[in-house]
């Protein structure tokens, strides 16, 4: 089990984490770096993506990071104007 402490600069505060699986440590402080660098996200919604490309959301309300699931529907939208732009070709 991993456990770090991330302090959060200009907040003065620190997140701890704790873990088993170190990928997720270094995939947060990457992600709190970057927020760092181009400033802290102002939106309700938070979204990080792992190194596997999946996607989760923060929810306050239930206090934990949620799997973003994509919609099917706006793949398959882009894949047939995709199609319609070749056959225009």
């Amino acid at each position: 089990m991993y456990k770090v402490e991330i302090e959060l600069g200009g907040w003065g505060e620190t997140i701890t984490i704790e873990t088993s699986d170190f990928s997720k440590i270094v995939a947060l402080s990457e992600f709190v770096e970057v927020q760092e660098a181009c400033g802290w996200a102002e939106d309700d919604e938070l979204v990080f993506t792992d190194e596997d490309g999946i996607s989760y959301y923060y929810d306050e309300d239930l206090d934990e990071w949620i799997e973003l699931e994509e919609e099917e529907d706006e793949e398959d939208e882009e894949d047939e104007e995709d199609e319609e732009d070749e056959d225009q070709e």
